[in-house]
């Protein structure tokens, strides 16, 4: 089951688009397999809007010098390079030197959704799924910790229930959520509403790699505990089946449009499987326990999807040393394999790490009442859509009255930390309005999502 569902070649216009965005890049391609962007920080998923325009999840890099920070982001490839929508978003980093963060992303009725593994890199975040302003805010729809914890799988491993999402894809009005940790596929509504789909957990190993068949039925990359890898099946109807074994460890699925499944896999241990340099490869199936190397010499490759253009996509390496020496592949899928990639295309990168606009919650420029040429300057508006409060910063003088109208498509609320005000809840076009009179700074959010985030500074 691909990430990317089945798509049609859009001939003259999506064309043009993409020999535009290659023309840069032809001297780093050879015998099918083109360097499509460089210069990246650990990238993860990859996804494109209903334009071709491909963004890429980029989990960062942690903190330093502690194991937690804000470094990861949600980029557009533009001209080869990432220019980051999304940045300052919660990165974890390992002993190992493994890294968590944004790991996945998909698009649905037109909004940008981000899967995200915060690892406590946030105190006011958690591991779930986010939606993306690609003007540069966020703000979270689904708290997967929080269901985890309250929701074990068969097979629970001894721990702390804390969520690893690693692979997503927009599944009619909702999205597919792959769960690492405990071995299980959810679904999140736009809602916040998280259901169950598919528990692993019972193989002991590991999931990776989502992808969706001709036929609706999802497909995904499981390894057991001692590094067996398979891709299993399940059917409309929540039936688990194995469609294709005898594989390593699986980090990636995709299906093409004539239904060719394909792997992205390593040969190391179950335990470990991104440890090993220059093993991974992209597998082709030709039968129920067999395949043929379609590119090899792959360093920790992390994930792989099918773009609008019939190319099979893919992300690498899972950790970079040094910083920023990530890409992404194009490969043709109907090539004679094994194909290989010389890592010293990327000597020739002219891309280095970007920060881009800052991703608080919400994120906009700060609006005072002369800003926004109100007629009434004791009156100020606040406007709540797309899961973020604009704008999140309003600076009014003593004695203003705020009101906030949800045009949005889902319930919101306008919160004070402080409880000094509170909306309760507002349907898609209510209102609510409060009278400010002591100066002072009131943070506020929105109690069903914890992302979204505002402030009023009353002078």
């Amino acid at each position: 089951m691909a990430a990317s569902p089945r798509w049609t070649f859009r001939a003259l216009g999506l064309l043009a688009l993409l020999i535009g965005f290659w023309a840069p890049l032809t001297a780093a391609q050879s015998d099918g397999v083109i360097l499509v962007a460089s210069g990246l920080v650990n990238p993860r998923g990859l996804t494109w809007n209903a334009d071709g325009a491909l963004y890429v999840a980029l989990a960062g890099v942690g903190g330093d010098p502690v194991a937690a920070g804000l470094t990861g982001s949600v980029a557009l490839i533009d001209d080869g390079c990432a220019a980051p929508v999304a940045d300052n978003l919660p990165s974890i980093r390992d002993e190992s030197g493994q890294v968590g963060g944004p790991a996945a992303l998909a698009f649905l009725n037109g909004r940008l959704y981000l899967a995200s593994n915060d690892g406590g890199a946030d105190p006011d975040a958690a591991s779930g799924v986010s939606v993306i302003d690609t003007n540069g805010g966020w703000a979270s729809i689904g708290n997967l910790d929080a269901w985890v914890a309250n929701h074990p799988v068969a097979h629970p491993v001894a721990g702390d229930p804390h969520s690893d999402p690693v692979a997503m894809l927009a599944d009619d009005q909702s999205l597919v959520v792959l769960e690492r940790a405990g071995g299980q596929l959810l679904r999140v509504g736009e809602d916040g509403v998280i259901t169950r789909v598919a528990d692993f957990s019972a193989s002991g190993g590991t999931v990776a790699g989502l992808a969706r068949d001709a036929d609706g039925a999802l497909v995904v990359g499981v390894t057991d505990r001692d590094g067996a890898g398979a891709v299993w099946r399940v059917a409309p109807d929540g039936a688990l089946a194995p469609v294709w074994t005898g594989l390593g460890a699986v980090t990636g699925v995709a299906i093409a449009p004539d239904g060719v499944r394909y792997a992205l896999e390593t040969p190391a241990a179950a335990d470990d499987p991104l440890a090993a340099r220059d093993d991974g490869r992209i597998l082709r199936q030709t039968g129920p326990d067999t395949a043929e190397p379609l590119l090899t010499g792959l360093d920790r490759p992390a994930a792989m999807a099918f773009g609008p253009d019939g190319g099979l996509y893919l992300t690498f390496p899972t950790a970079t040393a040094p910083l920023a020496s990530g890409g992404i592949l194009r490969v043709d899928p109907d090539a004679a394999g094994p194909l290989g990639f010389d890592p010293a295309r990327f000597a020739d990168s002219r891309c280095a790490p970007t920060t881009g606009p800052a991703a608080s919650p919400g994120s906009a420029p700060s609006t005072t009442a002369a800003d926004a040429g109100t007629p009434d300057a004791g009156a100020m508006a606040v406007r709540i859509a797309d899961f973020a409060f604009s704008p999140p910063t309003l600076d009014i003088a003593a004695g203003t009255t705020v009101t906030w109208t949800n045009a949005d498509t889902a319930p919101h609320t306008a919160t004070a930390k402080d409880t000094s005000f509170d909306s309760g809840n507002l349907d898609p076009g209510d209102s609510f309005a409060h009278t400010f009179a002591d100066p002072g700074t009131y943070d506020y959010v929105c109690s069903y999502h914890a992302g979204m985030k505002g402030t009023i500074v009353v002078e």
